[in-house]
């Protein structure tokens, strides 16, 4: 991998239709694509969480839409967890197979080899049934850590991932909150998925990495900041608040 380049690009996988959370993605009105809040107030539920007049039912996080979702301006110093949980359970809904294959049969496309189980904060075999998250984000000049061939047993035990949490940088070890916090057990970043001192794997991985990203549930795009130590701002009780910029602010208001 280069560590002067992200990921993967936000617009190739804009234009195959997946979930993406990112900094440009964080307007309630561009998600759902209305711009009045008349608009939005009119929108139906799906049938599964229509309560008796059509319109959404109240619930737990990302179980149901309540209507203030709508309509309610996003906090400008946190992410509200329960409404990304929403988005993600509504693209479930309504979007399904769009989502879900992309591509058509996603049995061709090549899959992750590791990923992180940010319960067990390890390192574990990647399985089909695995439910993923990938992130994307500049790697800069920061120091990281790595899975190498002399690491990968220790990393595969449960809590390997404290003993080393100073040496993963802060974009890789908030996105591991930001999933737990999602309830997505499982993450996939470069660095740590594959195995950087194995020729003939990480040449596989690289090549699989169109697949791991359109069989990933979501991709997390770490938008701002130079390297992979600015980190994801705006986690209520894990980072420092986010500043939203005055474009945004202004189209938030204008939106809402």
């Amino acid at each position: 991998m280069d560590p002067d380049k992200t990921s993967s690009g936000d617009q190739s996988l804009r234009k195959r239709g997946k979930r993406i959370l990112g900094a440009p993605f964080n307007a309630v009105g561009t998600l759902l694509g209305t711009k009045s809040k008349e608009a939005r107030k009119s929108l139906k539920a799906p049938a599964e969480l229509q309560g008796s007049d059509g319109t959404w039912s109240s619930g737990g996080p990302g179980s149901s839409a309540p209507a203030e979702f709508l309509t309610k301006m996003p906090d400008p110093s946190w992410i509200d967890i329960e409404m990304i949980g929403y988005w993600l359970k509504k693209c479930d809904m309504e979007h399904g197979e769009n989502c879900r294959r992309p591509f058509g049969d996603p049995s061709g496309l090549r899959k992750p080899q590791w990923l992180i189980d940010v319960k067990r904060k390890c390192l574990t075999s990647a399985e089909p049934e695995h439910r993923y998250a990938c992130l994307s984000y500049v790697w800069g000049g920061a120091s990281t850590l790595k899975t190498g061939k002399d690491n990968l047993e220790s990393l595969l035990g449960d809590e390997s991932l404290t003993t080393h949490w100073d040496e993963i940088p802060k974009t890789i070890r908030n996105t591991i909150d930001l999933v737990d916090q999602l309830g997505i057990q499982y993450l996939w970043v470069d660095c740590m998925c594959i195995i950087q001192d194995d020729k003939d794997s990480k040449h596989d991985q690289i090549q699989a990495m169109s697949g791991i990203y359109a069989n990933a549930y979501v991709t997390i795009i770490a938008a701002n900041g130079w390297d992979a130590n600015h980190g994801l701002r705006g986690i209520q009780g894990v980072t420092e608040p986010r500043q939203l910029s005055t474009f945004l602010k202004s189209d938030l208001e204008e939106t809402l």
